[in-house]
């Protein structure tokens, strides 16, 4: 039975995430790491679809586990360990469809991974996702698909003109800061046809999808932040206690709270202290399937409906210039979010609606 509930889930993610066509050639690239039914769901969809699909499987030269993937960013400084095997080159560069089910996230880095994007390559990614944790957080069928995609470009677009953001909350969060330096990034989960002179932007499109981030302006970063529900520093968890941050000019200066809080202090020490305490990223989760913490982490966390999302140090790879060893998420809940005077989340409630009139998701809270 769970199979044929695997197979049912990658046809949609093939279908209609990735635009899979009758005819394309799909590559299945796995690291070893996933089960070997997720592996056969995806190929067995393809195949069902018409589509010629082939499972490659190779050894990284690093692995970075989800305890520590926070530090995967840092390989951003330094690319060079990121190539694959050259079969696995060839294979990206010839398949019309990518499936990453992997562990490997030395792989984003690598040239090979940026020619094939470069080529219009159709690529989805899930990373450290399990049998379970896949049958409750991807979409069920095409319509769930569209309606996540449009949601995330529609908060994408409140967000577009960014200008000065304001995030407060019950817990004592009062953080302010300026957007418009650097580009927004929209995660939606599924593959949109590229615009004539449109930039290529080098990322596959995971799944689960739904996230809006963006890197504040340099320097503007200040205020108070409480963080209230998941961070990732040393392993991805729930937090048990808030741990307060006091930003100024785009800098933590003071971390306050009880255990959590002195040990993220001895983590950004450790990882080098200086670049590690720059506010990086500010971001939005809009995917209600998203709802526990250090479950099913990063693909779950800072994807929640409604979770405003922090990040601590490295941004290079997500077009910031704070080069740092490591990228520590951080979630909240309960929060409110203002983008240029506009009105985005209300007590950790999106108050933007995507422009389909039926939503799957509408009054589910």
């Amino acid at each position: 039975m769970i199979e044929l509930e695997l197979f049912d889930r990658a046809r949609v993610v093939l279908r209609h995430c990735a635009l899979l066509e009758a005819g394309d050639q799909v590559l299945i690239l796995s690291d070893g790491t996933l089960s070997p039914r997720i592996l056969n769901a995806f190929a067995t969809a393809a195949h069902a679809d018409g589509a010629r699909a082939c499972r490659m499987t190779y050894d990284p030269r690093t692995y970075i586990p989800m305890k520590h993937f926070c530090t995967f960013a840092g390989m951003s400084l330094d690319p060079s360990p990121a190539e694959p095997p050259a079969p696995v080159r060839g294979s990206l560069r010839d398949a019309d469809v990518i499936v990453l089910l992997t562990s490997d996230l030395t792989l984003y880095f690598s040239r090979a991974l940026k020619e094939a994007l470069a080529l219009s390559k159709r690529m989805v990614s899930s990373i450290y996702i399990t049998e379970e944790n896949l049958l409750r957080l991807f979409p069920e069928s095409e319509q769930e698909v569209i309606e996540l995609d449009e949601l995330t470009h529609a908060v994408g677009s409140a967000c577009e003109a960014g200008g000065n953001v304001r995030f407060t909350s019950p817990a004592g969060t009062d953080f302010e800061c300026t957007l418009g330096q650097y580009g927004l990034k929209c995660s939606g989960g599924r593959i949109r046809k590229a615009t004539p002179g449109a930039v290529t932007r080098f990322l596959p499109e995971f799944i689960p999808g739904g996230q809006v981030t963006r890197v504040p302006d340099d320097g503007s970063a200040h205020g108070r932040i409480v963080l209230n529900r998941s961070i990732a520093a040393r392993e991805y968890r729930e937090l048990t206690e808030p741990i307060y941050l006091d930003v100024e000019k785009g800098y933590v200066r003071e971390i306050s709270g009880g255990w959590e809080a002195r040990d993220l202090k001895r983590f950004l020490e450790e990882m080098g202290g200086g670049e590690m305490y720059h506010i990086t990223e500010i971001g939005l989760g809009t995917n209600r399937r998203c709802v526990r913490c250090g479950v099913a982490a990063p693909a779950e966390d800072t994807h929640m409906a409604g979770s405003v999302t922090f990040a601590l140090g490295c941004d290079v790879h997500i077009g910031g210039s704070t080069r740092a060893p490591a990228h520590i998420d951080c979630t909240t809940h309960q929060g409110n979010l203002h983008v240029g005077g506009v009105e985005i989340v209300r007590e950790g409630k999106i108050l933007i609606d995507a422009p389909t009139s039926a939503n799957p998701w509408r009054g589910k809270r």
